[in-house]
C-alpha cells in the first residue's frame, strides 16, 4: 500500500498518543502491578474495536484482523513494555508522576504510546491491508521477565487452529542518547545476558572495642566485593565484555558493633550467557574461599536472567528500507518542510543493559529498535534516573517507523 493512504492519519494518531502517554506517565506502576495502566490501555484498544485478551493479570494482547482474504496473510506483532520504576521523579511538568516514589524513568510510557498510536493508524486502513497485527502490552520487563510469561501463555503461537501464529515481531524503546526525530538500529547483538545474585555473609557479633571476640561480616563482605572486580579485570579477556555489579548492601546494627550479617545483592552481565556463567563460577568460588579465610560462612543464590538480545539482521535491514521509503515519500510530496524526515543512526556497539524482548526473538524473527527521545536544546537525565525526560515528538517518529515497517513486511 502507498504511504499516502495512511500518512493522512499520522498526525491525529500522534496527538492522541501523546495525550495517552501523559496519562500513563502520571500513574506509573511497578512490574506485575500495572493494573490501572492495563485498564487505560484496554479501554483505548476496545474503542478501536480490537479483540483484546488479558492473558496475564496485567498483560494484554489485542488483534487487528485486516480486511485481506488471502489465506496466506501474515501476522505481525509489536510489543510495548508497561512497568515503571521505584524512583522519585524530579522533573516538574503538568503530567509529572502523581505517585510519590514511582516514575516512568525508563520510557515505557513512550513505548506504550507508540504502539497505541500505531494501532490507531492501522485501524483506519484495516480494510485495505492484508496483514493481521498483534499489539502486545507486556508487564514486568524490569524485574521478572514478563516476556517469558507472555510467551508461555501463547501470545506468539496459537494452538486452537485460528492461524494466528506470529511470524515477525518488533520492539521499540526510547533512547535519550539519540535526538527526537531519529531511530537507532543495531545489527546483531543489542543487549547483554545476565545472572542476578544474592550473597548472605554470616559472622559473629561483638563489641567494636573487642573485634577479636567476634567475626566481622562487613569486613568479609568488603573483601568479596573488592575481589569480585579482579575477576573481570584479570580473568576475563579484554576483548570480551562482562561485569559484576553489587547494587545493594545491607548489614550492621550500630556503628560500634561488629556486624554478624551482611546481605549483598547484585547482577552479573556478559555479552553472552557463557561469559555470565564463567563469572558466576569464579565469584562463587572466590566468595566461599574468602568466607573461610576470614572465619565467616556464606550462603549464595544465583538466578539466570535474560538472554542476550540479538536482532535478526534481515529484519533490521527491512526497517531501514521501510524508513527510507517513508523519507522518500516526504521528499516526493514536498512535505519535508512541514514534517521532518526520520534520521537513521546505525549503532555500532552493544550495551551491557538487558531487555526481556530477547525471549521473543529467540522464538521468531524480529528487530528491537531505539527511538531517539532527547531535546535539541536541553540536557536531561538518562534512563533509570530521576531527571529522565523525553521530547514527545519522538512518539510520532516511532509511529511512522512502526507503521512503515509493518506494512512493508
Amino acid at each position: 500500500m502507498h504511504i499516502n493512504q495512511w500518512y493522512v492519519f499520522l498526525d491525529d494518531a500522534a496527538d492522541a498518543a501523546v495525550k495517552i502517554r501523559r496519562q500513563l506517565h502520571r500513574w506509573p506502576e511497578i512490574g506485575g502491578k500495572e493494573y490501572r495502566t492495563a485498564e487505560i490501555i484496554e479501554a483505548v484498544l476496545k474503542k478501536l474495536d480490537l479483540k483484546v485478551q488479558r492473558i496475564l493479570p496485567t498483560g494484554l494482547v489485542a488483534l487487528l484482523e485486516s480486511g485481506g482474504k488471502n489465506s496466506a496473510k501474515k501476522t505481525i506483532a509489536i510489543r510495548a513494555d508497561m512497568d515503571g520504576l521505584p524512583i522519585i521523579e524530579k522533573v516538574k511538568s503538568p503530567f509529572s508522576s502523581e505517585r510519590f516514589g514511582f516514575m516512568h524513568a525508563c520510557g515505557h510510557d513512550v513505548n506504550m504510546a507508540v504502539v497505541l498510536g500505531t494501532a490507531m493508524v492501522l485501524n483506519e486502513i484495516k480494510n485495505l491491508i492484508n496483514i493481521d497485527v498483534k499489539y502486545i502490552f507486556q508487564p514486568d520487563e524490569e524485574n521478572q521477565g514478563g516476556a517469558k510469561k507472555m510467551i508461555e501463555k501463547g501470545v506468539l503461537f496459537s494452538d486452537n487452529g485460528d492461524n494466528q501464529n506470529t511470524e515477525v515481531i518488533f520492539g521499540v524503546h526510547a533512547k535519550p542518547e539519540l535526538p527526537a526525530g531519529s531511530i537507532g538500529i543495531k545489527y546483531g547483538k543489542v543487549h547483554a545476558a545476565s545472572i542476578t545474585f544474592r550473597i548472605d555473609v554470616q559472622g559473629e557479633k561483638s563489641h567494636g572495642a573487642q573485634p577479636h571476640m567476634g567475626t566481622d561480616a562487613i569486613t568479609a563482605a568488603a573483601q568479596m566485593i573488592t575481589a569480585a572486580q579482579l575477576i573481570v579485570s584479570r580473568e576475563l579477556s579484554p576483548m570480551r565484555s562482562g561485569l559484576i555489579t553489587f547494587g545493594k548492601i545491607k548489614g550492621g546494627d550500630s556503628r560500634n558493633t561488629l556486624a554478624d550479617k551482611v546481605r549483598l545483592d547484585g547482577i552479573i552481565r556478559g555479552e553472552n550467557i557463557e561469559i555470565c556463567r564463567k563469572l558466576r563460577e569464579r565469584l562463587e568460588s572466590i566468595t566461599c574461599n574468602i568466607a573461610v579465610a576470614l572465619g565467616t560462612t556464606v550462603k549464595q543464590e544465583y538466578m539466570e536472567g535474560y538472554p542476550a538480545l540479538i536482532n535478526h539482521d534481515g529484519m533490521v535491514s527491512h526497517v531501514r528500507e521501510a524508513v527510507k521509503a517513508y523519507n522518500d515519500f516526504l521528499e516526493e510530496q514536498g512535505l519535508c518542510e512541514t514534517d521532518s524526515t526520520i534520521k537513521i543512526h546505525e549503532i555500532q556497539e552493544h550495551t551491557m543493559t538487558v531487555d526481556d524482548f530477547a525471549y521473543y526473538i529467540e522464538e521468531i524473527p524480529g528487530a528491537y529498535l531505539f527511538i531517539g527521545s532527547s531535546f535539541p536544546d536541553k540536557k536531561t537525565g538518562g534512563l533509570h534516573t530521576s531527571t529522565f525526560e523525553v521530547d514527545e515528538r519522538c512518539i510520532k517518529t516511532g509511529i511512522a517507523t512502526m507503521v512503515s515497517s509493518i506494512l512493508c513486511v
